[in-house]
């Protein structure tokens, strides 16, 4: 089972071919999307997918149910959730919503003799999957921070937004409140 090393295209999407005429593991787009079409699904499914994990796993939020966290349903939760994302923006960019999912397989096909195709494969479409992903995660736990989180280790909900530690990097605002609490008693 020898890789042919060529990189075919198809009208409806773009495939490197073994020599048994199957695919690899590697995500690829649908034809008629542009660059800014690629990449938005995939960091919104990114978003999404960051954003629900913090929700399934924060021992601080409680639930409708009042439960804290997803408890042993995390497993069922996860698979309903990365159902649901790949149902709705699977078949526009193939399902890739994580760094991994695209990249290790493209860089393990390459290395067993696929060459430069699994690179400059639908004019270079590798780079939207790992920078999108790697955004829409960063910008998912942004947003769960920000909306939702309330624990104490939280940069975000902190005064001055975070950014006392960079201003101010010797006093934190625990040392002034556990400071003010004693001179006050």
């Amino acid at each position: 089972m020898a890789p042919d090393a060529s990189a075919t295209s198809r009208k409806d999407t773009i495939a490197i071919q073994y020599s048994h005429d199957g695919t690899t593991l590697v995500n690829f787009f649908q034809a008629f999307l542009t660059k800014t079409n690629q990449f938005f699904p995939e960091s919104i499914t990114s978003t999404l997918l960051v954003f629900v994990i913090f929700a399934l796993q924060d021992e601080t939020n409680r639930g409708a149910l009042g439960k804290t966290g997803a408890g042993p349903l995390f497993p069922l939760a996860l698979f309903l959730l990365i159902v649901g994302l790949g149902a709705c923006s699977g078949y526009e960019t193939g399902y890739a919503m994580n760094l991994a999912r695209d990249f290790g397989p493209r860089l393990v096909s390459y290395a067993v003799g696929h060459g430069p195709a699994v690179w400059s494969a639908g004019d270079y479409y590798f780079w939207v999957s790992i920078v999108a992903s790697f955004l829409g995660c960063t910008f998912g736990g942004f947003l769960y921070d920000v909306f939702i989180y309330t624990g104490p280790e939280s940069p975000i909900n902190s005064p001055w937004f975070g950014f006392e530690r960079i201003i101010r990097p010797g006093v934190s605002s625990s040392h002034r409140i556990k400071g003010s609490k004693r001179s006050s008693a």
